[in-house]
């Protein structure tokens, strides 16, 4: 479960990095309406880190009472960021 959780984290991050550089560099635009208008500054990267930690907590307190249940939402949650982070490779690349 601890490495699901990590990998959360890790995909997280590197979202926040990839979509940040991407927007930077004007090779991209941020598709959320409500994270647009930060997607260039230095907060963003902390609004994703902040909700990344918040997520992990979430799933981490559900799974000490529902083990099953934590390792399901993390799958999903990790299947979700592993296709944005293709989508978004395929397009930079």
């Amino acid at each position: 479960m601890n490495y699901l959780l990590g990998l959360m984290g890790t995909f997280e991050v590197l979202d926040g990095v990839l979509t940040s550089w991407a927007v930077k560099s004007q090779h991209a635009a941020e598709g959320n309406v409500f994270v647009s208008p930060v997607s260039s500054g230095w907060n963003f990267l902390f609004i994703k880190i902040l909700g990344g930690v918040v997520s992990i907590m979430a799933v981490w307190m559900i799974g000490k009472r529902f083990p099953k249940i934590s390792v399901f939402i993390s799958s999903i949650i990790l299947l979700f960021y592993a296709g944005v982070l293709a989508w978004n490779a395929a397009l930079l690349l």
